[in-house]
């Protein structure tokens, strides 16, 4: 990452992992061709040292509720651990298991707003792997273990009621709509995206694997499809989950679904 971001950039970037959450939400403008914005718009922080066009949002700034953000003017990012963290409040020594962690960031926004918390991050592709054994050391305060492994078969080595949260944001797009694919979502690897004819069977085996895992009243955080609610929630449910709920994201889409084990 430092030599992708320059030594300042990366600097940067660690900085920016200290600020409050509230700045940790970006926005990415759609530019012109000269490198301005299509318009002027308002309740923009700081801009982000490592993205051109990038700026932090401060305060209780919902770039994703604008009308711009549907006029295709900007696309935001949100950290996907915020969901999970805030609502689900992990404590010192908790030990979470992120699943499907690709290059960690889930993980490590986990490990950010609680630094205390034991996580650690499986993930199945070579690819991503080697990034995020590097990601996995950071800085001293942003430390998980890697781990290589697959989801399907993973659930089988963890003792019982030992987890307190498991995170996960896997695969979850059908057979169709990987057909039917954006260009720059397109670029990304198929292992990343792909979850079967129904886009579930990622999460059918966690619903149905690693619930022994978590201790009473363990939690469950999934970034799901937009259309996934009642399909991820009826699975969990099935299964014997308890608490259901599903988050919306900033763009008022159906986005986290949280449990609990009983």
């Amino acid at each position: 990452m430092k030599r992708l971001l320059g030594e300042a950039g990366f600097f940067a970037y660690l900085d920016a992992l200290n600020q409050p959450y509230t700045r940790a939400l970006r926005v990415n403008l759609l530019l012109r061709p000269d490198g301005t914005p299509p318009c002027p718009i308002d309740g923009l922080g700081a801009p982000v040292p490592w993205a051109k066009g990038a700026y932090f949002v401060e305060g209780d700034a919902r770039p994703g509720l604008s009308p711009l953000h549907e006029g295709g003017l900007f696309y935001m990012q949100e950290p996907s651990a915020l969901t999970a963290v805030t609502a689900l409040d992990p404590q010192p020594g908790e030990r979470v298991l992120d699943l499907c962690a690709g290059t960690g960031c889930l993980g490590l926004g986990v490990k950010r707003f609680c630094p205390a918390a034991q996580v650690t991050s499986l993930e199945k592709s070579p690819a991503a792997y080697r990034y995020l054994e590097q990601n996995a050391h950071l800085s001293p305060v942003l430390t998980i273990t890697p781990v290589q492994g697959d989801l399907f078969t993973y659930w089988q080595t963890l003792p019982e009621g030992q987890l307190d949260l498991i995170v996960s944001n896997p695969p979850y797009l059908t057979a169709a709509e990987m057909g039917a694919l954006q260009p720059e979502v397109a670029q990304e690897p198929a292992m990343a995206l792909e979850a079967g004819e129904d886009g579930l069977v990622f999460y059918r085996a966690i619903a149905e694997h690693y619930q022994k895992a978590l201790r009473p009243g363990g939690a469950l955080a999934l970034e799901i499809g937009w259309q996934q609610r009642e399909a991820v929630t009826a699975l969990l449910a099935a299964n014997g989950w308890t608490e259901i709920v599903c988050r919306k994201d900033f763009g008022g889409n159906d986005r986290c679904v949280m449990a609990r084990k009983q």
